[in-house]
């Protein structure tokens, strides 16, 4: 039940609940049994390459493991998360499993990323160890270390913490540059240009001619972004915060782009807000204006650029989302309408 950062009460009562029937033996009936078979003539050298497990027990060098299985949230980035344990239940670590071409990537760029970042004196924040990367079949492999001590479930709102944290991954690698020059912008002009979607594709041009307008040839501080910086990855422990799943990290994003994920995200998912509501927190009303334009600041940030930085976030995240073919039409809606508010100002 480690796997599951429950963010709801609904999701978090649920999970309680099925701990104590885990605990207490009732659930165990009705959990579903996976009965692997192995051929009698199989040789002892080629377990490893056949089976998981036993490339798991070579790879941390221990026969005393024991498993528990995530299958990820559905859709084309799915991909198998394995807690990896002692006999007594001591977690050891995660191994995320790449399934294929686009996931094999993703957990590449994720062990790349913490390999950067292990390099990093980091004070705010803390982030798992790459305890093994590597190729298995055909399947990338990084298997990475567990929080350690105790940890608690973070705040869902921002925090000065997550601001020390944010200001930290930006002070880590920053380069300054006009927004016409950047990889980003180059990567996001390339998407929207081979985007199929007559609707999207629209609203991305309208939205792209916008950003321009608003910025022109300014130097921006493109930095390092963890790419899906929100409560449910992420831990508390101690002074610290424990953030995980690295796989949309960026060395390059735009300006406070985790910031607006955080923000749009949780208003998305945990309040569930329309993009009518989101738009007048981030922009219109003027209690959290005021806080978002003093996490800006206190990310070095202009206030001025609010609008123009939460236009780049919206645009980036349409245009990720329509392009790999997201089923999720409430997000699309919400990311569409969210900046069709924002360049009608």
């Amino acid at each position: 039940m480690r796997l599951y950062n429950a963010q709801t009460l609904k999701a978090r009562i649920a999970r309680k609940l099925l701990t104590l029937g885990l605990n207490g033996g009732v659930v165990w009936p009705l959990m579903r049994k996976v009965q692997v078979l192995l051929r009698q003539d199989a040789p002892e050298e080629e377990r490893s390459k056949i089976l998981l497990q036993e490339h798991l027990k070579e790879v941390l060098k221990s026969q005393d493991l024991t498993y528990a299985i995530s299958l990820g949230t559905p859709g084309p980035h799915r991909k198998p998360v394995v807690q990896i344990m002692t006999s007594d239940g001591e977690v050891l670590g995660y191994a995320k499993v790449g399934r294929d071409n686009v996931t094999n990537m993703l957990v590449q760029n994720e062990v790349r990323t913490l390999q950067v970042l292990a390099a990093v004196h980091l004070r705010a924040l803390t982030v798992p160890r790459v305890l093994h990367s590597g190729w298995w079949r055909d399947h990338f492999l990084g298997v990475l270390s567990a929080p350690e001590g105790v940890s608690d479930r973070a705040r869902q709102t921002l925090t000065l913490l997550h601001l020390a944290a944010l200001k930290e991954l930006q002070a880590a690698q920053t380069a300054w540059m006009p927004l016409q020059e950047s990889a980003f912008w180059i990567t996001l002009c390339w998407h929207v240009r081979q985007m199929h979607h007559t609707y999207y594709s629209h609203v991305l041009e309208q939205g792209i001619a916008k950003a321009e307008a608003w910025l022109r040839k300014t130097p921006l501080p493109f930095h390092f972004c963890h790419g899906d910086f929100a409560p449910w990855n992420m831990t508390q422990n101690g002074k610290k915060l424990f953030i995980f799943d690295w796989e949309y990290a960026s060395e390059a994003g735009p300006p406070a782009w985790d910031l607006f994920h955080f923000q749009f995200e949780t208003m998305r998912l945990l309040k569930k807000w329309d993009a009518g509501a989101i738009y007048a927190a981030l922009v219109e009303n003027e209690p959290c204006h005021r806080g978002r334009e003093s996490a800006l600041v206190a990310l070095g940030l202009e206030e001025r650029y609010l609008k123009p930085f939460l236009l780049l976030y919206l645009l980036d995240r349409l245009a990720f989302h329509a392009a790999t073919g997201s089923e999720d039409l409430s997000l699309l809606q919400t990311l569409s309408a969210t900046v069709n508010l924002l360049v009608l100002q």
